[in-house]
């Protein structure tokens, strides 16, 4: 049916892709035509864009690699130059597969394919997975390029002479990843964009020493396929907690599915542990004519019933594979704005985003499968536009679901310390943790003044005092072995309490990158931080200041490398609980640097609430407030 199609909508091309059918059908070989049907059966909706712009972009990353000396920051600024107007790709153009890929390019593929064809990872798959997971030619709409013989004189050197051993498939995705790793290792990711931005190709993003997930995810497919590794498009269009999504590679055996990413050792799916919460994974498959994602009954959904990427019959719902999943009922409100399909929505610090769908049943909707723990939200969709469907549902640790409805009647006090989630900034406090600061009259720091970073330090400025009536000359602050002594402010305050300030930066730190110097830690800027070269023994690491004279010192300030999140001296918040159409204020305060903390009398007890600054920044998270904290969704 599918190769019937695809031959109809060919046009001229149409004898390119015969030529493809014929050769393998009169050459008797079962497997490589039933492959060939499998490419040119699945090519609708695949497409090549081209155009000036894209031409451009890789001549001008192509000139950019020819430099001496690029690192990540290079590369970094660079992209961000040539997407600083938009839109960039203004001018492209779509050219369909089936109109355009010569019989020469598939047969090509296919022969590459097959070579591989018992490699440990192929060599017990049915044809329908290998068709599925090797054989493919194309990652999105790049332009189309024989990126198998990329791979292989790029990667052999490496890769060709690993050993795999029979039967043990972990170690044999260990082998690999460490194969691969060697290559990418430090590479760093970034948000893509712009939005409408093309798929690179694969002998472009090879060159990458950082980009986003999906470059990663095209680069480690590419490398994969071209060995024999059966691998697909996992991912997620929004994370649970978090803004924005994620996608990676999933590598699937039979019953099996390893995770895997460049520069990272590819892991059992139920095994890795991801960043952020994952309460939906997705898998783009090559066949256009399947089941999809929402239960289509006697009505299927029409234009407009639901986001278009639900629609899509390339998606398969994959989240029981990479984590625990239960099913989640809910209740439905009558009103405007109903339709017969629901979705479900996952915060992403603004707003709230379709995750995934369901049919609505009467004033009822099941989500299938859902990751937890997670805060979703029921929404009805119409042509683009959302509307309330019920309450808030918390899905807690166990998978038991309840609506988030504010008692209206029963007010709580709450303090509250940050406006997002602490997940780095918990990371970042235990960098510190061991450190030791050092106050003396000579710069040798004999019988100097120790402060220990207690175990207790905070996610804020934490403070230290001094006292006792001596004068000091140099200050230095020590961090614990084994890291790279992350910090991000020092503060020195004389015996008047006046802040210092001036002096002369002093210390050992070899800096971690151009973005980590020293002076970083006195320069004011919480956002800024100072990190020295990890696995530096000699000379021990230290970083400090020259006074220029001895001064009585009464207290000494720090500040964690942090992300900005706690509640700043002079900045206006705002704490909003949801009242079941939207965000109702509960007032506004002024943050105040000696409690780093605000207050509030009148919280609706078991509200969802969001604190907003309205002052600066973007980062801004839903939280519950139970026994006296902020517990982040």
């Amino acid at each position: 049916m599918g190769v019937k199609y695809t031959l109809r909508s060919a046009g001229p091309n149409r004898p390119e892709l015969e030529r493809v059918l014929e050769h393998y059908r009169s050459a008797g070989d079962a497997e490589r035509y039933r492959a060939a049907c499998f490419l040119i059966g699945n090519m609708r909706g695949r497409y090549t864009l081209s155009g000036p712009s894209l031409d451009r972009y890789y001549a001008e990353m192509a000139r950019f690699y020819e430099r001496p000396g690029i690192d990540y920051f290079a590369q970094k600024a660079f992209q961000d130059s040539l997407f600083a107007s938009e839109p960039y790709f203004s001018d492209l153009e779509v050219t369909p597969d089936a109109r355009s890929v010569s019989a020469a390019y598939l047969i090509d593929r296919i022969e590459s394919a097959f070579s591989v064809r018992n490699s440990p990872w192929a060599a017990d798959l049915g044809i329908e997975e290998f068709c599925e997971y090797v054989l493919p030619y194309r990652f999105g709409n790049e332009e189309l390029e024989p990126w198998w013989e990329t791979c292989r004189e790029r990667f052999g050197p490496g890769l060709d002479s690993l050993t795999y051993p029979a039967g043990d498939l972990s170690e044999c995705m260990r082998q690999f990843s460490l194969g691969v790793n060697r290559y990418f290792k430090g590479l760093r990711t970034y948000n893509g964009y712009p939005s409408g931005r093309p798929t690179p190709k694969p002998s472009s993003l090879m060159q990458m020493l950082g980009g986003t997930c999906d470059d990663s995810q095209i680069v480690y497919m590419a490398i994969a396929r071209t060995y024999g590794m059966p691998v697909a498009r996992d991912f997620t269009p929004q994370w649970g907690n978090h803004a924005n999504g994620h996608s990676w590679v999933g590598m699937v055996h039979k019953d099996s599915t390893y995770h895997c990413t460049l520069d990272e050792m590819a892991r059992p799916a139920g095994v890795k542990q991801f960043a952020y919460r994952l309460a939906k994974a997705y898998r783009w498959t090559e066949s256009p004519d399947g089941p999809g994602v929402v239960e289509r009954g006697l009505f299927p959904p029409r234009p407009g019933d639901l986001p278009g990427w639900l629609m899509s019959p390339r998606l398969k719902d994959v989240t029981g594979v990479y984590v625990p999943v239960t099913d989640v009922s809910v209740r439905l409100r009558p009103g405007r704005g109903r339709s017969r399909y629901v979705v479900f929505s996952a915060f992403d610090n603004r707003d709230w985003v379709p995750l995934c769908a369901a049919r609505r049943r009467g004033r009822r909707a099941t989500f299938r499968e859902m990751g937890y723990p997670v805060v979703m939200l029921p929404q009805y969709y119409r042509n683009g536009g959302l509307t309330v469907a019920g309450w808030p549902v918390l899905v807690d640790s166990t998978g038991r679901a309840k609506e988030l409805i504010p008692d209206l009647e029963h007010r709580e006090t709450v303090h509250l310390t940050r406006k997002f989630m602490e997940r780095s900034p918990r990371k970042f406090v235990a960098m510190l943790q061991g450190g030791v600061f050092e106050l003396s009259d000579n710069a040798a720091f004999r019988n100097a003044l120790r402060l220990e970073i207690p175990a207790s330090v905070g996610m804020n400025y934490q403070t230290l005092e001094i006292g006792g009536g001596r004068r000091y000359r140099y200050v230095r602050y020590l961090p614990p072995a084994g890291g790279t002594g992350d910090i991000a402010e020092i503060e020195l305050y004389g015996s008047d309490g006046a802040q210092l300030t001036g002096g002369r930066v002093i210390g050992t730190y070899i800096p971690k990158d151009q973005g980590t110097p020293m002076a970083n830690v006195f320069d004011g800027a919480t956002l800024t931080y100072a990190a020295h070269e990890k696995g530096q023994e000699a000379p021990v690491p230290w970083l400090g200041l020259d006074l220029g004279r001895a001064v009585e010192l009464s207290k000494l300030c720090y500040l964690p490398r942090t992300d900005d999140n706690f509640i700043r001296e002079g900045e206006e918040y705002e704490l909003c609980y949801w009242d079941g159409e939207g965000w109702s204020s509960l007032g506004r305060q002024i943050g105040r640097r000696v409690t780093q903390e605000l207050v509030y009398d009148n919280v609706p007890a078991g509200a969802l609430l969001i604190l907003h600054n309205h002052t600066k920044g973007k980062e801004e998270r839903i939280f519950t407030y139970e026994n006296g904290r902020q517990v982040w969704w």
